[in-house]
């Protein structure tokens, strides 16, 4: 059986807790979680972010730097990437070892590359994306009656008739 938390005098605003409110919305945390963390009830961290401005600026720091190193990730994974990295290697009877140094390639993610470009450009990659179909009544593509025979074969399994100027 879960116990009702009583209600709690609001606790006083401390400087430090901008910084840490930061980090901890740096580290993708909600305000639900933020306050939890700073032990304070959320209406107490609304309120500090309506009245304490350095607070609602650090929120929003902590915020705009975490979401913009995941759209960073989602940007680079979705590109594909190089980093060098290295490789170790000890040979038998070597007394030190190899470095082999190279670039590691990652290639690009498909389905991450789309759901970026869903979401910069949505009326382009959106998931509802309207596509017309436009039909031209051209028949001026089937020259000398050869339209109205494929027309009249249409239950025939013959298919159309040839025709002597047919270059296939």
């Amino acid at each position: 059986m879960k116990t009702r938390l009583t209600p709690r005098a609001p606790r006083a605003y401390q400087p430090s807790f901008a910084d840490r409110a930061r980090r901890y919305c740096l580290a993708g945390m909600k305000d639900k979680e933020v306050a939890k963390q700073l032990n304070v009830p959320l209406a107490t961290l609304r309120e500090w972010c309506e009245t304490v401005p350095e607070f609602e600026d650090a929120l929003g720091e902590g915020r705009g730097l975490g979401d913009g190193n995941i759209a960073d990730g989602q940007y680079r994974l979705g590109i594909g990437c190089n980093h060098p990295a290295v490789r170790i290697f000890m040979p038998a009877g070597a007394s030190d070892p190899i470095y082999a140094y190279y670039t590691r390639h990652y290639p690009p993610d498909g389905p991450t590359g789309r759901f970026w470009l869903a979401k910069r450009r949505p009326q382009d990659w959106g998931d509802n994306v309207e596509t017309k179909a436009v039909y031209e009544d051209d028949s001026s593509k089937f020259p000398d009656g050869r339209l109205e025979a494929i027309a009249d074969s249409g239950d025939s399994e013959e298919g159309p008739p040839d025709t002597e100027d047919d270059p296939c």
